[in-house]
């Protein structure tokens, strides 16, 4: 990154741009630019030390990339754990529909569903209960 200024303003502005790039992968969903930018920052704060910068700076920087770290953490616990989790809001809805139609005794409409789900290898099975679903492996 390219510094602007010296010493204490040098520092300071590479942190923040490495700050920037962190949120920015964070928001596009870019996993490999928010950890780029958190190895960055950690090889700042070496840097830094290896020159001898001011300690609370340093500190400082630590309590940025701690900051780092914990929201990081705090986005893959919110994020879905897998492919069904993320399918599920989905498939309901849809079999949802599917219901509509055999109850309305709209066969084709109701079985073109159960077909374009199965293009995607979600697999359908009715019972008396309601239908069910699972990813075909």
């Amino acid at each position: 990154m390219k510094e602007t200024g010296t010493g204490e303003d040098a520092f300071w502005d590479k942190v923040h741009a490495i700050e920037k790039a962190f949120q920015d992968g964070l928001e596009k969903n870019v996993p490999e630019d928010a950890t780029s930018a958190l190895l960055d920052l950690d090889g700042t704060i070496w840097k830094a030390q290896q020159e001898l910068e001011n300690a609370e700076f340093i500190s400082q920087a630590r309590d940025i990339l701690r900051d780092m770290l914990a929201l990081l953490g705090t986005r893959f616990s919110s994020s879905p754990k897998s492919e069904a989790e993320c399918l599920t809001p989905i498939v309901e809805q849809l079999l949802d529909l599917r219901a509509w139609f055999r109850r309305e005794e709209k066969w084709r409409e109701a079985d073109a569903v159960r077909k374009c789900l199965a293009q995607v290898n979600i697999v359908i099975e009715d019972a008396k209960d309601g239908s069910r679903w699972w990813l075909k492996p």
